[in-house]
């Protein structure tokens, strides 16, 4: 399939908090300190003070050196991984723990937001009918070279092959992390405010229904995956922060961004497991 490359976006200027330029960041490092990161023992997120700090720092460097023709995950670190996290590294120091930590907490930061990336641009790509029109619509984080590598492949049939499996396990796997009888849905309008109805964000929605008190009065999980996915959504919610976005996702594509990123990695594991089985 042949594809005309349309060097011309016809974007409209958005309006929003403006593009993220780690600024932050460089006041807090600006006379050679590091900003400390802690990472729990039982779970590869990086919380307080300095947490979000290294999400949109991650982005930053993820967008700004990698290319979507580079291949899959697997061949982008290959390529990139060791820059991208020698950049990382020369602003955050995790404390009190050895440094490899801090390192696999960088590359698997930067793979989830990647996959996020690359699903909300297949959802610019499905605005429109033809090539042409999506070649017309570039979104503004991609550079036109990428952007008519991600429309031949969004176009291939076996990436179509891929988003068909997904649609159809995409309700499954919703459903088999819903706690008791309400679906997210009802949970989010149950926490509507009655005097500005707004309702509570994604993250925390998902904690209201996956979450019960235990005997003593604290919050647990009712398993890891769960858990899992609330950092997900986190982690979406502060990249859309730093994304100059006229229109940011809803809870609802906020949700299936999460699982289809959770599909994703389970189609490229078992897509190498049948890979590997051949080489034998």
């Amino acid at each position: 399939m042949w594809i005309v490359w349309v060097t011309t976006s016809c974007n409209k200027s958005k309006k929003g908090r403006g593009k993220y330029k780690s600024l932050q960041v460089d006041m807090k490092t600006k006379h050679g300190s590091k900003i400390p990161i802690v990472i729990p023992d039982d779970i590869m997120r990086a919380v307080g003070p300095g947490s979000r700090d290294i999400v949109n720092y991650c982005g930053l460097i993820m967008r700004s050196t990698i290319s979507f023709r580079d291949g899959n995950w697997q061949a982008i670190i290959a390529k990139h991984g060791e820059a991208m996290w020698l950049k990382v590294k020369d602003k955050f120091e995790a404390s009190g723990m050895r440094q490899h930590v801090l390192q696999a907490l960088v590359i698997d930061t930067m793979q989830r937001l990647f996959r996020a990336w690359k699903t909300r641009l297949h959802a610019d790509y499905s605005l429109y009918d033809t090539d042409e029109e999506r070649l017309s619509h570039r979104p503004d984080d991609i550079t036109p070279e990428d952007w008519v590598f991600l429309v031949e492949h969004f176009g291939s049939p076996a990436f179509k092959a891929v988003s068909e499996r997904n649609k159809l396990n995409r309700g499954k796997q919703i459903t088999k992390h819903s706690c008791g009888s309400k679906s997210f849905a009802e949970v989010e309008e149950s926490t509507r405010n009655p005097d500005n109805r707004t309702k509570a964000a994604p993250d925390r929605v998902w904690e209201l229904q996956n979450t019960r008190k235990n005997d003593q009065g604290e919050l647990v999980w009712s398993d890891p995956k769960s858990q899992q996915i609330h950092g997900q959504l986190q982690e979406i919610m502060v990249q859309q922060q730093f994304e100059e976005n006229e229109y940011p996702m809803s809870a609802d594509e906020i949700l299936t961004t999460v699982f289809v990123n959770e599909l994703a990695m389970f189609v490229e594991k078992d897509t190498e497991r049948g890979l590997q089985k051949r080489a034998v």
